[in-house]
């Protein structure tokens, strides 16, 4: 069922994706994540929320077009991976600038979030596979964020609260995958 949605999504983006760069798709979702920053300031969380899943989306669908129409380069998947950190950052250092969340718990969540991909991509180094994907929550975590945003103000210290509960376990997990594939 989910590889039926899926294949159907990739099927009615394909004429408009056959002739993109999928690097242009990565930094465009860099370049709304921005714009949701702006809105998340301005208290006006529909539009943040929006653009926030506008960015989420764009950021999923830059490797489906790279994979899809065989695009796939080593600078766009070291772009790819930074721009994910980019994205993963925005929305925590705007809670946190604009005084939605206590700094520490904003500091302490994009640390978690920005350490359970390190993780990641040190094991990914030394054990030489691609182990990463299969660990990730980062849908879950975009989805929290995004229901977090979009019910507002009042919402968003749970939802970082949330995000830290997510980031927290995958860096357990990404450690006992560690454990178990290095040793």
């Amino acid at each position: 069922m989910k590889k039926e949605r899926k294949q159907k999504a990739e099927s009615l983006l394909e004429p408009i994706a056959v002739n993109i760069n999928p690097n242009l798709i990565t930094l465009s979702s860099v370049l709304v994540m921005l714009a949701s920053f702006y809105f998340i300031g301005k208290h006006e969380f529909y539009a943040a929320g929006f653009l926030y899943l506008t960015a989420s989306l764009l950021d999923a669908y830059d490797g489906v077009v790279a994979r899809k129409f065989k695009r796939q380069t080593r600078i766009g998947a070291f772009l790819d991976r930074i721009c994910d950190r980019i994205n993963d950052s925005i929305p925590l250092i705007a809670f946190t600038y604009y005084g939605l969340v206590q700094p520490v718990l904003g500091m302490i969540a994009l640390f978690s979030v920005i350490f359970a991909s390190y993780c990641s991509a040190t094991i990914e180094v030394i054990s030489k596979s691609r182990i990463g994907e299969e660990l990730s929550l980062r849908p879950v975590r975009s989805t929290v964020l995004f229901l977090g945003i979009t019910m507002g103000a009042k919402a968003i210290p749970y939802a970082v609260l949330l995000v830290l509960a997510i980031a927290s376990v995958s860096i357990v997990i990404r450690i006992r995958k560690a454990i178990q594939v290095l040793s």
